[in-house]
């Protein structure tokens, strides 16, 4: 199997699918809370091969509770992802608490 570093856009992951089909490879796709527009910032910057979306980074700076808002980002691309793949692989990053919630709104 493969696991993707953090994926915040579907077209990457649909672009890293054709490229890799041929393996025949499982894909399970890293899922990292965004806890702030400035760690999402941080890892357009810093981290290879991740790609935060400009939506996504003005979705988390204005949600007024950044918990509610990385829960809420994070249920909506493993839903999107779902189908495309055969596991996700959640990274809470100091935030573990969080994980029930998320897996209740993603119904996993």
């Amino acid at each position: 199997f493969f696991q993707t570093q953090a994926v915040y856009d579907p077209k990457v992951l649909e672009k890293f699918l054709e490229r890799t089909r041929h393996l025949k490879a499982r894909i399970l796709v890293g899922i990292v809370f965004l806890k702030s527009a400035q760690m999402a910032k941080f890892m357009n910057e810093k981290v290879a091969g991740v790609s935060v979306p400009r939506e996504l980074i003005q979705e988390i700076d204005q949600a007024k509770d950044k918990e509610s808002g990385a829960i809420e980002i994070a249920s909506r691309l493993i839903k999107e992802f779902r189908p495309m793949c055969q596991g996700v692989h959640i990274m809470p990053i100091g935030w573990n608490r969080l994980l029930p919630a998320l897996l209740d709104k993603t119904g996993i």
